[in-house]
C-alpha cells in the first residue's frame, strides 16, 4: 500500500516540477528564482521547509487538491530533532 501511495505522490510532485534529491528519494526540492522549497516524506507525513510563506501556501494548495490531506501546523520536533524558526 505504501508503495503504492509513493509512486502516485512522486507522479503529482513530478507534475508540480519538484526534483528527487540523488542521495535520499525521500527529499524533493522545488526551486522558484529566490524561493526553494523542500519535501521530506516520513512515513506517513510530509514535512515542509521553505524561505517563503507563500510559495509554502501554493505548494500546499497543489497538494491539497491532489491528495486527502490534513494540515498540522508547524512541527517542532521532528525524529527527536528540535526545529527553531528563525
Amino acid at each position: 500500500m505504501f508503495r503504492q501511495w509513493y509512486f502516485e505522490f512522486h507522479d503529482v510532485k513530478s507534475s508540480f516540477e519538484f526534483v528527487e534529491n540523488i542521495m535520499d528519494q525521500c527529499i524533493y526540492q522545488k526551486i522558484n528564482r529566490s524561493k526553494i522549497c523542500f519535501l521530506i516524506l516520513y512515513v506517513d507525513d510530509i514535512e515542509f521547509a521553505t524561505n517563503d510563506k507563500g510559495f509554502l501556501h501554493e505548494v500546499k494548495q497543489f497538494l491539497f487538491r491532489n491528495f486527502d490531506m490534513k494540515d498540522a501546523s508547524e512541527a517542532s520536533y521532528i525524529i527527536g530533532i528540535k526545529i527553531y524558526i528563525l
